[in-house]
């Protein structure tokens, strides 16, 4: 006897699927709700329920990108132009970064890292990342808080 719904040879169990008690194989059983083990007291299975709690490198920009490309390329004596021919980009793309108007996503960042062998992205983690991007924007920011304590 195989699974009612793939028809797999397989150590099969009962389960309910959209309505219907159908035995099933371990694969079948996650399009329903498990009651136990075919051909048994229906005994409950226990799934086993993993948890992967893994912390993300989060990948970001340095805050002075601009200042340390525009020093990088007027070390070597080019001009915006020539960077710009140099990496494959637009001109306009390197005077929006080093003007801040800008921030240069991570492949763009990637390959200007390559180009001067300089560093402008950092790893860290997302909580850290998280927590100095609020803080960067409430220093910005005048709050009702701050009227009240001065």
């Amino acid at each position: 006897m195989g699974c009612d719904i793939c028809g797999r040879n397989a150590y099969l169990f009962m389960a309910v699927i959209e309505g219907s008690k159908l035995n099933v194989c371990e694969g079948c059983g996650k399009f329903g709700k498990v009651l136990g083990h075919a051909g048994s007291n229906l005994r409950p299975v226990e799934k086993k329920k993993t948890v992967e709690k893994r912390e993300e490198a989060v990948e970001s920009i340095v805050s002075d990108y601009n200042i340390r490309i525009k020093n990088a390329r007027e070390k070597r004596k080019m001009t915006q132009e020539e960077l710009a021919k140099a990496i494959a980009e637009k001109e306009s793309v390197i005077h929006k970064i080093e003007s801040r108007a800008i921030e240069p996503d991570l492949n763009l960042a990637r390959k200007l890292e390559r180009f001067f062998k300089m560093s402008l992205i950092i790893k860290g983690d997302l909580d850290t990342d998280n927590k100095q991007k609020k803080q960067e924007a409430r220093s910005d920011v005048l709050t009702i808080g701050d009227l009240l304590s001065k």
